[in-house]
């Protein structure tokens, strides 16, 4: 039997069922989080809002004033209405009062446009179509300031829901995983915020369903097209970070004489969208302003005279806040400081540890790969200079000049990256199109009852995880 990539037709993951169970857990847990969550106590929430309105009014690439400073005009009345609850960040002790709710609400839009400075005019509009969206349809509504700020959560929330359903349904066989990381509180959170971070996870799991999906035997210009918007997707992730720009490159991991013209043209189309913001988008914008202390050329030129203390900054902040990233990746809501029980992160980091065994234990069937240890090396390749990438940039740009730590990491950062485990199967098996009686009673015990059901539980558990914290923390 010739063999060729192909996904598994036993569905891991129903492409009716889990897909359809994803879209609603997200739209009733999403306007839950939308609802207790306070106004602007997301992590940099303030900021992505103002960036997401110069985006609704045009301005796709912002404006730099001086050297030092960047952002864009927007209505006086705007950074009002971000300092009303300015309060409530960083202090638990805090609560929403009545007071806080309605000074927020009486501000009027003001008809006198001021320079707002805002570190966010360095990402791009793609980042932001939901928020922007929802925005435009404030206007349209004649909302106030604060509605037109939960219309752009709602248009953040649907947008990233409908990305990460499509990723979803083109791969349904294999998404176990991929479905896993989206349902974690950390990324439901960010996806019903202003912020951009939840958009760029949605795009990672576009890039890998599109083009896992171009692999399947299909008319050249419907590949060709998945392959495109699979570099596409992951170029935007790229512009929105610059270290995850290797992930443009993840297709490479499994390039054959077949699809060599479509792993090029998904390579090309993600750094052509990366150049295209970097030149058009950031470089007009850059400045020189960073913290006290804090120099990029100083750090490089620091760097060259002391060759390993970037690497014993690296490891230096792994021993001291490994725990901090463990727990972000699962969940620490707020401005990170709003963390979820012990047995919280105790059951998300099972339920990731099945759900990642479960993408092999369907595959036991097919053959190794040859060559999976070269595609291996080049998995671990991507991966490693992804995470030194994300230290690299926060040690040059926001650590101060010779410090033994790299401040500004977050484990929310390295989620995209842990993603791409999605690809881990087909790096190490060969598929040829299996025997469904061989594979039949495996479909129903193990794909039908024990995963669908482990995946519902797992989302009730997020669902009520949220809600209680998010209570309890602000109201």
């Amino acid at each position: 039997m010739k063999a060729k990539i192909l996904l598994v037709p036993s569905c891991i993951s129903r492409r009716g069922i889990l897909t359809s169970l994803y879209i609603l857990f997200m739209l009733v847990t999403g306007f839950f989080c939308i609802i207790l969550t306070p106004p602007f106590q997301v992590a940099d929430e303030p900021n992505h809002f103002m960036r997401a309105m110069q985006i609704a009014n045009g301005g796709l690439v912002g404006i730099r004033r001086s050297p030092l400073e960047s952002g864009g005009m927007l209505p006086q009345s705007v950074p009002i209405v971000t300092a009303s609850f300015d309060k409530l960040k960083s202090a638990p002790q805090e609560k929403v009062t009545p007071n806080m709710i309605t000074q927020a609400m009486t501000v009027p839009w003001s008809s006198e446009t001021v320079f707002v400075g805002f570190s966010t005019v360095l990402y791009p509009p793609s980042s932001y179509l939901g928020a922007a969206s929802g925005i435009l349809w404030g206007r349209f509504l004649h909302s106030s300031i604060l509605g037109t700020f939960y219309l752009a959560r709602v248009g953040n929330l649907l947008a990233n829901v409908a990305i990460s359903a499509l990723a979803l349904f083109l791969i349904p066989e294999i998404s176990i995983f991929m479905l896993s990381i989206l349902l974690l509180p950390m990324n439901i959170s960010l996806m019903a915020s202003c912020s951009q971070d939840g958009m760029m996870l949605a795009l990672t799991s576009l890039g890998i369903g599109c083009f896992l999906r171009c692999l399947l035997t299909m008319p050249s210009w419907k590949q060709f097209l998945l392959a495109s918007g699979a570099g596409i997707a992951f170029g935007c992730v790229a512009a929105a970070k610059t270290p995850y720009l290797m992930m443009v490159f993840t297709p490479v991991l499994l390039v054959n004489r077949q699809n060599i013209r479509l792993i090029i043209t998904s390579c090309c189309s993600g750094l052509s969208v990366f150049s295209i913001w970097i030149f058009f988008g950031l470089r007009p914008v850059m400045t020189k302003l960073a913290p006290p202390g804090v120099s990029a050329a100083q750090q490089v030129v620091f760097g060259l005279h002391h060759p390993g203390q970037f690497l014993w900054a690296v490891c230096n902040t792994l021993k001291i806040n490994w725990q901090g990233f463990i727990t972000q990746i699962i969940g620490v809501l707020g401005w990170l400081d709003t963390p979820f029980t012990l047995m919280t992160y105790i059951i998300s980091y099972t339920f990731l540890i099945i759900t990642f065994s479960t993408s092999f234990l369907y595959f036991c069937r097919f053959k190794i790969r040859e060559e999976y240890f070269l595609r291996l090396t080049g998995f671990l390749l991507i991966t490693t200079i992804s995470l030194f990438c994300i230290f690299a940039a926060l040690y040059a740009t926001w650590t101060p000049v010779g410090k033994d730590i790299v401040e500004g990491v977050q484990g929310r950062y390295f989620l995209p990256i842990l993603m791409l485990g999605t690809l881990c199967p087909f790096i190490f098996k060969k598929y040829e199109e299996p025997d469904n009686s061989q594979l039949k009673a495996v479909q129903i015990v193990l794909t039908d009852v024990a995963i669908n059901s482990l995946i519902f539980v797992f989302m009730l558990f997020c669902y009520i995880v949220l809600c209680k914290t998010l209570s309890q923390r602000y109201w």
